[in-house]
């Protein structure tokens, strides 16, 4: 128990220590879902949300955030279950806690490249039409949880707009249905306004 609160208070001098600053910001953009597996399909759409970027020493920080995602489709290729589907909705929430480092280009331009864990929980995903096929419920088992590597790269403005662009790898299988997968990918590109 000694060691453990000696491991504590000096973990927490050190971060004492470091000079930190925070910045949150508000962003918006286009987005592009595409699935994996057994049949593929693209889904466009956009994404809307918040993060806070913690920096330490102005150059590496972690941004936690919270960002809402909608895709609809027509005319798209079969999920596995009915070569007749013309429509396609989902959507999620997406929580990034992406690490970050930066370089300083002048006081006024910043670049950063990203990389770091994106957990999602799904709202809703619909097929069919009229969307009358719930990919949720038991008849398809697609997972609403999701799990994805996030990699990106961002140019800060005057410390006020950032442009930004992205790409979620997901590293799981959605479907619970033997013989047929479905993993989850998000291209993105957008603005964000800092506060």
């Amino acid at each position: 128990m000694r060691n453990i609160i000696t491991a504590i208070v000096t973990v927490s001098m050190l971060l004492l220590g470091i000079t930190a600053s925070a910045q949150a910001s508000l962003g918006a953009g286009y987005a592009v879902s595409t699935d994996h597996g057994t049949n593929d399909c693209k889904l466009p759409g956009f994404y809307v949300g918040t993060s806070y970027n913690f920096t330490y020493s102005g150059r590496v920080g972690i941004a936690p955030g919270v960002y809402y995602h909608q895709f609809k489709g027509k005319d798209l290729p079969s999920f596995g279950f009915d070569e007749s589907i013309s429509e396609a909705v989902e959507k999620y929430i997406s929580i990034p806690v992406l690490f970050n480092i930066g370089l300083k280009f002048s006081p006024n331009l910043f670049f950063r490249v990203y990389t770091g864990p994106v957990f999602s929980y799904g709202l809703l995903s619909r097929s069919g039409e009229p969307l009358y096929d719930d990919l949720y419920g038991e008849a398809y088992g697609y997972d609403k949880l999701n799990l994805a590597i996030g990699v990106g790269a961002a140019l800060e403005i005057c410390r006020l707009i950032r442009l930004e662009v992205g790409y979620d790898n997901g590293l799981k299988d959605r479907s619970e249905i033997e013989d047929f997968s479905r993993k989850t990918d998000c291209v993105r590109a957008g603005l964000a306004l800092m506060f």
